[in-house]
């Protein structure tokens, strides 16, 4: 056989083993998606109801707003059908009899409550220590959930424009006196979310185009930080009342799941604040 022959023989076979190698791995990587994919919706659903039960041993959080089940009335059951004779005569007018309930003068029912007054088991925001109960409550729900190993809550002072932190977890002193006082232009997350109006997650302090860096950057490393998730508690208008933030020690990319949470965390703490 001719030698150039066999080595082109062995250079075709070695292409075709290498194009069932690529294929093989190619089907590999479809399956893995699609588990992936799976994974990641049954994931959404737990996260869900872990939500759901978190919130509802969470007795600080109180009822939520809002009405309750609307109730169906059922109609009236028809009465006997009119004769003939009945149908064709003309409706007789009622006599007008005057009404005693309708003129005397409404006594309130003491059993009744009275639905302007304000309701003695909701929390009071006003209460500082209330307030930061309420907050903390949120933010162990938020850490429990996602995972995260740190976190606060600021709220923001509407004279100053800036946020202060009411609640937190994890943190030490240095962190605390760094981001005591946080406005929207000093490149932190918390400053940049509460800029964008909208929730920013950094995968990696270190390499994070903005925060590289800077003295927020060291602080966080100093702290023990590699990744961050600020996310700000907005009223129904849209306007910032403060910042969700969570921490984990380990650099994190940010899911779709986590961000679902902490938004839902977000608008129920907002809720609480703007009732």
């Amino acid at each position: 056989m001719d030698p150039d022959v066999g080595d082109r023989r062995r250079q075709t076979e070695r292409l075709i083993a290498r194009a069932q190698s690529a294929r093989r791995r190619a089907e590999e990587r479809q399956i893995d998606a699609a588990e992936s994919r799976q994974r990641l919706e049954q994931r959404e659903v737990e996260t869900r109801r872990r939500l759901e039960r978190q919130w509802a041993a969470a007795a600080r959080f109180g009822a939520p707003r809002g009405a309750g089940p609307a109730t169906v009335v059922p109609p009236a059951p028809p009465g006997p059908a009119p004769t003939p004779a009945e149908a064709a005569a003309p409706a007789k007018a009622a006599p007008a009899t005057p009404d005693p309930a309708a003129t005397a003068p409404a006594t309130p029912d003491p059993a009744e409550p009275d639905p302007s007054a304000p309701d003695p088991a909701a929390p009071d925001p006003a209460d500082p220590e209330e307030l930061g109960a309420m907050m903390d409550a949120g933010l162990r729900v938020a850490l429990a959930l996602t995972g995260a190993d740190m976190g606060n809550v600021q709220l923001l002072d509407r004279a100053t424009g800036a946020l202060t932190i009411v609640a937190d977890r994890g943190f030490q002193q240095p962190f605390l006196d760094f981001f005591a006082v946080v406005v929207d232009d000093d490149g932190s997350v918390c400053g940049r979310a509460l800029s964008a109006g909208a929730a920013i997650a950094v995968r990696d302090v270190e390499q994070d185009a903005q925060l590289a860096g800077t003295p927020a950057s060291r602080v966080l490393l100093e702290a023990g930080v590699r990744a961050v998730c600020s996310t700000p508690l907005l009223d129904r208008y849209g306007a910032p009342l403060g910042m969700l933030s969570v921490h984990r020690r380990g650099t994190h990319e940010w899911t779709h799941a986590d961000h679902l949470l902490l938004g839902l965390l977000s608008r129920h703490l907002a809720g609480l604040l703007d009732p």
